[in-house]
C-alpha cells in the first residue's frame, strides 16, 4: 500500500491519494508510516526535480498535496500517541524593541 500512495502522489493524482489515506486511516494503520510515505513521494519529486524531471510548480503542488495528507492524519495522530495541548506559548517584544519581531 506505501508503494500505491507514493506513485500516486507523484503522478498527480491527490483525489486518489486521499483516498489511499482514509482507507489506510480506517483500516487503523499508524499515521506516521502514512507520513513517511507521503514525505517519501515528495522526496522523490524534489529529487525529480533536481534531474529536470519535475518543474517548480510541480514541487509547490507536491507540498500542497503533502498539507493535505498531513491535515487528515494529523487529529489521529494525537489521538494515537495520547497527545494533548497542555500550554499555549505567546512570543513578544516591547513595542520599538530593535528585533521587530513583536
Amino acid at each position: 500500500m506505501a508503494t500505491d500512495l507514493v506513485a500516486t502522489l507523484t503522478h498527480y493524482k491527490e483525489e486518489e491519494a486521499v483516498e489511499i489515506v482514509g482507507g489506510r486511516l480506517d483500516a487503523g494503520e499508524d499515521p506516521d508510516a502514512i507520513l513517511d510515505d507521503a514525505r517519501r513521494a515528495v522526496e522523490v519529486i524534489r529529487e525529480g526535480y533536481a534531474h529536470s524531471k519535475y518543474s517548480m510548480p510541480d514541487v509547490v503542488h507536491s507540498g500542497e498535496m503533502l498539507r493535505a495528507i498531513t491535515d487528515m492524519v494529523k487529529p489521529e495522530r494525537g489521538h494515537e500517541h495520547g497527545l494533548k495541548r497542555l500550554v499555549k506559548v505567546v512570543f513578544c517584544t516591547v513595542s520599538g524593541d530593535i528585533n521587530e519581531i513583536g
